[in-house]
């Protein structure tokens, strides 16, 4: 008789529709309780998925925006509750099939069942699947040794058939020898001699599904969505997708706070005033403000206007901030309000203004009164205050650089011509070009 069928009375004539395994019932249920955390850790590379998603989810809560970071870590729990429950109406609920371990030193097996749906024909079919053979109940695996399978089976139907069913050996996933025994014992003989009849017709030597009706009988009848090769180049379609998802959220955040700051630079030239000290002072200064000569100064008080961008020539400097970071051997491109862009490598990247030594800063001619930047000369002051003196500071002489807490020798190639900063090649082999430091930063041997 059919292993699988309809519940209900009399199929309609005509080719049935597709059902799923609800509507139907097994000819021999399994009535089994698995071992669910054995289940689920014979199954790596789903774990490996999940761990992957979780992973992603924690980013998004804490690096970019916490709505899709606490629905991904919602929906995984999820996820694996259905994939728990789903594995326990199974093994109650599928059907038991005879199965033969071909190849245990792979961890092969042979199954077989009665692919047929509604219909009073057969539909044999064998599939080879691989199995955690090496923690099974019930001694060791042998080849040609007789298993107990449990399987479910999936549409869509066509000829009278469904198109695949998913063996399990019960002895990989069930603890109770009793319960084998049981399901063991309630496949009749002539199904393993089935089995065993079919088996000479089919390749053994690697994992597939073999209709054995019609034309089918040496074809992997597979769906090609669960073939070894798809599900790899899907996972890494959706690591890339995922990737670049998050490149663009990524990107996305970083926009919208450079427009902010954006936003903030240009609201602060309107609400700040003019500064008067200066302008006081230059009034005040000179003779009386009601001579005739002020009127020929009054242009000379006018600024000048401001560069929007100073290009920098792509000169390859090392330079340090005022955090300790190094920046060595890079490019530089050209300085604007947002900071000095360089490249290294082949990427590249930018350094606020407010990260750099002001000396550095009038070295390369950034101006220093971009509006709505905060540069650091309150911080440098005190430094600069302590700077070594400029007598000496010329090039070729031998001096000792204050690098990272570390005084290094080395030998100055060039000296701003205001005397703030030098280029100092260190005697050292990391170092290939000469470093920017201001001249607080050295002293002389």
């Amino acid at each position: 008789p059919p292993r699988r069928n309809t519940a209900g009375s009399r199929p309609p004539s005509g080719p049935p529709a597709a059902r799923s395994y609800e509507d139907t019932f097994a000819s021999n249920p399994g009535r089994l309780r698995p071992n669910l955390l054995k289940w689920y850790a014979a199954r790596p590379a789903l774990i490996v998925l999940e761990i992957c998603f979780v992973l992603f989810g924690l980013w998004l809560l804490l690096r970019v925006h916490p709505v899709p970071g606490i629905v991904i870590l919602g929906v995984i729990p999820l996820t694996v509750w259905h994939t728990l429950r789903d594995a326990k109406r199974k093994f109650y609920s599928g059907c038991i099939s005879p199965g033969i371990i071909v190849s245990a030193e792979k961890d092969l097996v042979a199954a077989h069942t009665d692919l047929v749906f509604g219909a009073n024909v057969y539909r044999p079919a064998v599939k080879v699947v691989k199995q955690p053979l090496g923690k099974m109940l019930g001694g060791p695996a042998t080849d040609g040794m007789r298993v107990a399978t449990i399987a479910l089976y999936y549409g869509p139907v066509r000829e009278f058939a469904w198109r695949d069913f998913d063996p399990e050996v019960v002895n990989c996933f069930v603890d109770s020898e009793e319960e084998i025994a049981r399901v063991f014992a309630s496949i009749p003989e002539a199904e393993w001699q089935e089995l065993e009849t079919f088996m000479a017709q089919v390749p053994l030597d690697r994992e597939g599904l073999y209709r054995l009706w019609g034309g089918h009988l040496t074809q992997d009848a597979t769906p090609w969505l669960k073939r070894k090769p798809v599900i790899i180049g899907l996972s890494v379609l959706v690591a890339l997708a995922a990737f670049a998802g998050a490149m663009n959220l990524l990107t996305w955040s970083a926009d919208r706070a450079r427009e902010r700051r954006e936003a903030t630079a240009a609201s602060r030239p309107a609400t700040q005033t003019p500064r008067p000290t200066r302008r006081t002072e230059t009034s005040t200064a000179p003779a009386p403000s009601a001579s005739p000569a002020n009127p020929t100064r009054e242009p000379a008080t006018t600024p000048r206007a401001i560069p929007d961008m100073v290009e920098l020539g792509g000169k390859v400097v090392t330079i340090t901030n005022l955090s300790g970071h190094v920046f060595e051997g890079i490019k530089l491109i050209k300085a604007d309000p947002g900071g000095v862009y360089y490249q290294a490598g082949i990427g590249g990247g930018r350094i606020k203004l407010g990260e750099l030594d002001e000396e550095v800063l009038a070295q390369l001619g950034v101006p220093t009164n971009w509006p709505g930047v905060v540069y650091a000369s309150a911080r440098t002051a005190a430094i600069t205050a302590r700077s070594a003196s400029p007598v000496g500071l010329v090039a070729g002489a031998n001096v000792l650089a204050n690098w990272t807490g570390k005084w290094i020798p080395g030998t100055i190639t060039e000296v701003n011509p205001a005397g703030y900063a030098v280029m100092v090649q260190l005697q050292d082999a990391r170092w290939k070009h000469p470093v920017m430091l201001s001249t607080n930063q050295i002293r002389f041997k």
